[in-house]
């Protein structure tokens, strides 16, 4: 199969249409459309300085050429193929998160609901059917994966086939939020996925294979619809941060996303920073968005930052 890369937008008049179109009262009602730019996320930041430009601009582009993950890693996408766009978030009045004091341990809910969104996004797009996409006679699965990817479960080492994955990069005041406009920072979502790649165009990699919309559903599937759905899902799962009661329904909803493939059976196997290689079986996620785990001594531990390797049948 030979898919021909079409551009995002094809004028200004297309992207106009697409942000009325658009079921979100902030995300996606200004939109920066480049053909090719050095990075997304760059942009969303460097554009975060200036107070005009408004909470819910989205950035993106059809190539990058400094695209990147966590760590420094490099983002490689072939253009037009993939969806690859940056979301510059505020904690202004009325936006949703006027109660989210994003210079605290919120952070780490921030990437996770932005990752929960990106799957029901896909799921409401209905790309191939209802919830689970059916292909050959099989469930298709998208799912988060702790802390900030898009995978589709797998039972070949190391337990998944990496869809895509989110970066957030933020600036935050130095002391506590005080709930006035300008003072409380920014943050930038930045989301890559692999929609229209063949198995031929996807990336190589020395840790999980990377997959596509394409691969996984046997077909070309539309970005615009893709995009939409997703930054649709994202205002409504960002806005579950501003308060104790919808962020504990955040909680679940993630947790429930992370035991469709990690059961009690699952041993997962996490390199952290500063504290080495920690196993464990997942036991949930604690009020911040910490990794909870049970070792095999029974011992239960938190993880606020990580990287998981494996996820193994005990």
């Amino acid at each position: 199969m030979i898919l021909t890369a079409e551009p995002l937008f094809r004028s200004p008049q297309a992207i106009k249409v697409f942000s009325r179109q658009l079921k979100t009262r902030y995300l996606g009602k200004q939109i920066v459309f480049l053909p090719r730019t050095h990075s997304t996320n760059d942009l969303a930041m460097q554009a975060a300085r200036d107070p005009m430009v408004p909470h819910g601009q989205i950035f993106i582009t059809d190539a990058q050429d400094s695209g990147r993950g966590r760590r420094g890693r490099k983002w490689e996408c072939e253009p037009g193929l993939g969806l690859l766009f940056s979301v510059l978030i505020r904690s202004l009045p009325g936006s949703g998160l006027t109660k989210l004091n994003i210079a605290n341990e919120d952070m780490y809910w921030i990437p996770l609901a932005a990752g929960l969104a990106v799957v029901e996004g896909i799921q409401a797009a209905k790309i191939c059917g209802h919830e689970h996409p059916i292909q050959d006679g099989k469930h298709v699965r998208i799912c988060v994966k702790w802390p900030n990817d898009i995978v589709v479960p797998s039972p070949h080492a190391p337990g998944w086939r990496k869809l895509g994955g989110i970066l957030c990069e933020s600036v935050l005041p130095a002391g506590p939020a005080t709930g006035v406009e300008g003072q409380l920072g920014h943050v930038v979502i930045g989301i890559g996925l692999n929609i229209n790649h063949t198995q031929s165009a996807l990336p190589p990699t020395d840790k999980a294979p990377a997959t596509s919309l394409c691969v996984e559903t046997g077909g070309a599937v539309s970005r615009t619809v893709v995009l939409r759905k997703i930054l649709e899902r994202l205002e409504q799962r960002l806005s579950d941060l501003a308060s104790a009661t919808t962020r504990e329904e955040l909680k679940h909803s993630v947790e429930a996303q992370l035991r469709k493939w990690w059961q009690a059976d699952r041993k997962l196997t996490v390199q952290t920073p500063g504290h080495g290689i920690r196993q464990g079986c997942f036991c949930g996620l604690d009020s911040t968005g910490r990794l909870k785990l049970k070792d095999e001594n029974g011992k239960m531990f938190e993880l606020p930052d990580g990287e998981i390797l494996n996820a193994s049948t005990c």
